[in-house]
C-alpha cells in the first residue's frame, strides 16, 4: 500500500509533476490562464479543463494562483483561523475541544481544513467539523448505524458522502462523553 499523502503533500506533487503530465511549468499554465481574461474562478476553471485537458485539481490550481491565490492547503492555518472569524470566533472552543478529542483517539490523526469546514481522517476521512453561525456541526462516517441520542442520520451540508451523520454543537461543554464515544466508533470506521 502506497503511504496516505496530506492534501498539502498531493498538491505539492502536483505543481511538481504538472510539466512532465502537461508539457508547461505552473509558472506557464499562470500565464496562459491569466491571458485568457477569464475573471470568473469557476469559468475558468472550466476552460482550462476543457479547452487545455487538464484534470480537475490541475485547473483549480493554476485558476487559484492566477488569481495571485496560494491553495487553501499550503497555508492551513490561515484558513483554520478564516473557519472561526467574525461572528464564528465565538464557536472556536467547541472546535478546540472536538480536536483535543480526536488527537487522543491515536497518532494517525490528520486535520485538513477546507474553506467550509475542518477534514478529520486517518487514512480515511472520518469526520469533519463545520462551523456554522450559531453552532458546529459534527459529520461522522458511520455507514448504516441508527441515529439515536444526538446522533442525527443526517450529515452536514456539503460533507463527502463518507459522511451519513451528524452532531449538532452550540457550546464546548457539549462535547461530552456521547460525542466522544461516537467520534471513537467513527474513527474506528475510518482506519
Amino acid at each position: 500500500m502506497s503511504p496516505c499523502l496530506s492534501p498539502r503533500e498531493m498538491e505539492l506533487a502536483i505543481i511538481r509533476n504538472l510539466r512532465e503530465k502537461t508539457g508547461r511549468t505552473l509558472e506557464q499554465w499562470v500565464k496562459v490562464a491569466q491571458a485568457a481574461g477569464i475573471a470568473d474562478f469557476k469559468r475558468r476553471v472550466g476552460w482550462l479543463k476543457t479547452k487545455h485537458k487538464l484534470g480537475h485539481v490541475q485547473a483549480g490550481i493554476v485558476a487559484m494562483r492566477a488569481e495571485g491565490e496560494a491553495s487553501e492547503y499550503l497555508d492551513g492555518d490561515a484558513v483554520l483561523e478564516k473557519l472561526f472569524a467574525g461572528e464564528k470566533a465565538a464557536l472556536r472552543p467547541i472546535f478546540d475541544r472536538l480536536a483535543d478529542a480526536a488527537r487522543k483517539l491515536g497518532p494517525d490523526i490528520r486535520f485538513t481544513p477546507n474553506k467550509t469546514y475542518m477534514s478529520v481522517a486517518r487514512e480515511r476521512q472520518f469526520a469533519v467539523i463545520k462551523p456554522g453561525r450559531r453552532r458546529v456541526e459534527l459529520g461522522l462516517a458511520l455507514g448504516k448505524q441508527a441515529a439515536s441520542g444526538r446522533l442525527e442520520d443526517e450529515p452536514p451540508r456539503g460533507a463527502s458522502e463518507r459522511i451519513t451523520h451528524r452532531i449538532v454543537l452550540a457550546t464546548a461543554k457539549e462535547v461530552d462523553a456521547e460525542v466522544r464515544r461516537w467520534l471513537k466508533e467513527a474513527y474506528a470506521v475510518g482506519g
